[in-house]
């Protein structure tokens, strides 16, 4: 919203759509629906919103953007690592990601998902899009937001890459 909200007109609000109780509910004041989904969305009504409600999304995003750290992490060190070091350390953020962060910290997570992969995967991907700078900067912001003992697992993992 923050960004949005920078190149927009002052009276304008951002829309956005959000999934709460399984249901899709648009943040217009009536509700509305996108040109390629033919559902009709709910507008969220003011007492399903909280700052706890949002404090969590944000938190659940934060542990989301964390594989933008650690792919971050083995592109400054790919010269020392190689090819096969690279492979190698990626399996290992693959497995850190899965069993230091997200079983013990994301809602309902479990490794049989292949989600903790999946991150790290996607990452690596994006590395070439003209994007990564900007979400490695949101990654970091977002990373403030995270508990201590988590943003200290992170970092030691970070610091370990190729040693």
């Amino acid at each position: 919203k923050r960004t949005v909200k920078q190149v927009m007109e002052k009276n304008q609000d951002p829309q956005f759509l959000i999934v709460k109780n399984d249901r899709n509910m648009y943040s217009g004041p009536q509700g509305g629906s996108y040109e390629d989904d033919l559902e009709k969305l709910e507008a969220i009504d003011a007492s399903e919103y909280s700052e706890a409600w949002e404090a969590e999304f944000m938190r659940e995003e934060a542990l989301e953007m964390i594989p933008y750290l650690l792919v971050q992490g083995i592109i400054e060190r790919a010269d020392q690592l190689g090819g096969d070091g690279i492979e190698r350390e990626t399996d290992a953020l693959v497995d850190f990601y899965d069993r230091e962060i997200l079983s013990p910290y994301y809602y309902g997570y479990s490794s049989d998902s292949g989600l903790a992969k999946y991150f790290i995967e996607a990452t690596i991907n994006d590395y070439e899009d003209q994007y990564f700078a900007e979400e490695l900067e949101y990654a970091e912001d977002l990373f403030l937001l995270l508990e201590a003992d988590i943003q200290e697992k992170v970092i030691d993992r970070i610091d370990r890459i190729g040693r």
